[in-house]
């Protein structure tokens, strides 16, 4: 459209998967704004908070390089496909406390249902069976959901791509004990996903995701950035959503910001 006003990010050779994570990452507000305030209160040239600010204010005017920001990651073979979660986590990391402060959680099959409220279950060798739970102390401004689709398979010893469907859900409300011992529930609306296609050696990674001033979903296909299908009617559009979402086999990371 004429009107578009987002611009994409070029691939390196097999870069999809950092990015898919930038641009989740760039639509963040929160996210950028803490990065661009780091960035000024220190001036080292192979900081990732200088990198990102830099690439992020390059995204605004232009198609872009993701050359140093490789560089600060120290990613050498740009034509292997990496995990995409593994990376958001390294960036996480590495930038200021203020910037990383988003929670994650990891599952499978259904995003609300094991990840959120009744945990999940893990069956060892040994027959034994675990429960994994997530208590939430305080409900993030942005909460990221990480469905791990990358596993060791230790019958093959060798990784493995987890293509099993998952309910994932436009909102979502999670549960919070406060200082009170009172459950209170806060919602949580999507507004970007970063998907994997095909295998683990020769797939894809793409991004969705409907910025914060607009009521538009659009798609971040490393250079091209197109609309989402039509999007005359928002409530339909987002019904549709909804429908493609439920039992996605693609879905790798779920953004979800808080409503206020």
């Amino acid at each position: 459209p004429t009107d578009m006003k987002y611009y994409g990010l070029r691939n390196q050779g097999a870069t999809c998967y950092l990015n898919s994570i930038l641009q989740a990452l760039f639509m963040t507000r929160e996210f950028r704004e803490a990065v661009k305030r780091k960035k000024y209160s220190e001036h080292h040239k192979d900081d990732i908070n200088v990198g990102l600010h830099t690439l992020f204010e390059s995204l605004k005017k232009k198609t872009s390089e993701t050359t140093e920001v490789t560089k600060t990651l120290r990613i050498e073979k740009v034509y292997e496909q990496q995990d995409a979660g593994q990376y958001l986590e390294k960036i996480l990391s590495d930038v200021s406390d203020e910037a990383s402060k988003m929670d994650s959680s990891n599952g499978n099959y259904s995003v609300v249902r094991n990840n959120l409220q009744n945990g999940n279950h893990f069956m060892c060798q040994a027959k034994l069976c675990l429960l994994k739970k997530y208590e939430l102390k305080r409900h993030p401004k942005i909460l990221i959901l990480l469905l791990k689709r990358f596993e060791y398979n230790y019958h093959r010893m060798s990784y493995s791509k987890d293509s099993r469907a998952v309910d994932v859900c436009y909102t979502i409300n999670l549960p919070e004990i406060n200082v009170c011992f009172v459950d209170q529930n806060q919602t949580y609306e999507l507004y970007a996903l970063v998907e994997h296609f095909g295998s683990l050696t020769g797939g894809h990674y793409t991004a969705t995701i409907k910025p914060e001033d607009e009521d538009r979903w659009y798609k971040f296909n490393d250079s091209s950035v197109t609309l989402v299908g039509n999007q005359t009617s928002q409530e339909k559009f987002e019904r549709n959503l909804c429908s493609l979402l439920t039992r996605s086999q693609s879905s790798h990371l779920l953004f979800y910001r808080k409503r206020s």
